[in-house]
């Protein structure tokens, strides 16, 4: 099914870059740390010559600012709060689109 699918070609290039969430809370940060590295942005973490993201540095003293690390380890994100964590990284903009903002048609 995903072979025969117009977004095969979208798994593929991120596909290499899918971490597994380290706690139950770090959804957003997983998601965060594969997208961004997926797009090649540089990250703070060396591994050879190559800069990479992690769970453990994508959150920082800018996105302390929108939600506090320790409420990300125990609560996780909000939709809002991870529009305000993309918009901490150069290059990036977010916008959050909530389903009961929208209607069907």
């Amino acid at each position: 099914l995903l072979r025969t699918s117009s977004y095969s070609r979208d798994y593929w290039n991120i596909s290499d870059f899918l971490t597994t969430q380290k706690n139950g809370a770090f959804c957003s940060v997983a998601t965060l740390t594969t997208i961004f590295n997926a797009l090649g942005l540089e990250g703070p973490s060396f591994v050879g010559p190559y800069h990479f993201f992690s769970q453990d540095n994508l959150l920082n003293n800018d996105t302390e600012k929108f939600v506090p690390a320790a409420i990300v380890a125990t609560q996780g994100m909000t939709m809002d709060q991870f529009s305000s964590v993309v918009d901490c990284f150069p290059s990036l903009v977010a916008d959050a689109h909530h389903a009961n903002e929208s209607s069907y048609e």
